[in-house]
């Protein structure tokens, strides 16, 4: 969640200081047009990427265009997106964490109801020294 008095314009920049990714379903990215992924990509800073979940036909040549090496396409089905929610197993989410970060990367999909637990889940990550 963003701050209550954060303006709207800074809204991007505050969440690449709080996350390294952000994915998006192909019902929200596939609605954007061409100035706004050049918009969004030279706004992005350092190692930020882009993960956008694939659509029946693929994703623009224009996406891919302005996001260059930001761009990271996951099919929806893709073993490594792993929703995160209330009733998420820790246990469960670092033997699952531990066992796929040898041979590929994870994307951890935060639902709405998992802010609350984001600061236990960090910890994880940093225990498991992901």
């Amino acid at each position: 969640m963003y701050p209550p008095d954060l303006p709207e314009d800074w809204q991007f920049a505050f969440y690449q200081s709080q996350f390294r990714c952000v994915c998006l379903d192909t019902g929200t990215w596939s609605s954007m047009d061409e100035a706004s992924w050049v918009a969004l990509a030279a706004d992005a800073t350092g190692d930020f990427r882009f993960v956008l979940e694939e659509g029946p036909a693929g994703i623009p040549p224009f996406v891919r265009a302005a996001l260059g090496d930001r761009l990271v396409s996951l099919a929806p089905d893709a073993s490594a997106r792993v929703a995160v929610n209330t009733q998420t197993d820790l246990k469960a989410l670092a033997k699952r964490l531990q066992a796929a970060t040898l041979t590929e990367p994870v994307f951890l999909i935060y639902e709405p109801s998992a802010w609350a637990r984001m600061e236990q889940i960090e910890s994880l990550i940093e225990i498991l020294g992901i």
